[in-house]
């Protein structure tokens, strides 16, 4: 498999939509994507902490070699980016993978977190201003 070129060319999941398409089902499809954008605003009210990101840079860049679309990200960082297992993540229901991905964003900001404190209270009892403890993480509060 050749990993340059759009995903089309190295054979992306993706690659079923468009004239080209083979033994797809449009009316199916179609039906999908209605009762995605249906639910969509209520998916988008439950996870903020996934659709609002804080930090703000470069846009993410497919680097692998299937494109999962926009949820490549999460899928990765879901199945740890396993290949084995990225397959079988992919196959979940949205509210599932989005509340995995939740966890797993929990878990970094815990550890993220612990770091900040560690560090803190070593340097806290050695410095002339008093200083504070790090603020626990928005996504760590509820």
């Amino acid at each position: 498999m050749d990993a340059q070129g759009s995903g089309c060319k190295r054979g992306a999941i993706r690659g079923d939509h468009g004239r080209w398409r083979k033994d797809v089902d449009a009316f199916r499809d179609c039906e999908f994507c209605h009762r995605f954008f249906f639910i969509r605003g209520t998916i988008l009210a439950d996870f903020p902490e996934i659709f609002e990101p804080e930090r703000k840079g470069p846009p993410y860049k497919e680097r692998g070699s299937v494109d999962f679309g926009d949820f490549s990200g999460m899928i990765r960082e879901v199945a740890r980016d396993d290949p084995g297992r990225i397959r079988e993540v992919f196959e979940w229901p949205l509210r599932d993978l989005l509340l995995a991905y939740l966890g797993c964003l929990r878990a970094a900001a815990r550890r993220q977190y612990e770091v900040e404190l560690l560090v803190w209270s070593a340097l806290a009892p050695h410095q002339r201003r008093k200083t504070d403890p790090p603020k626990l993480p928005r996504i760590l509060r509820s």
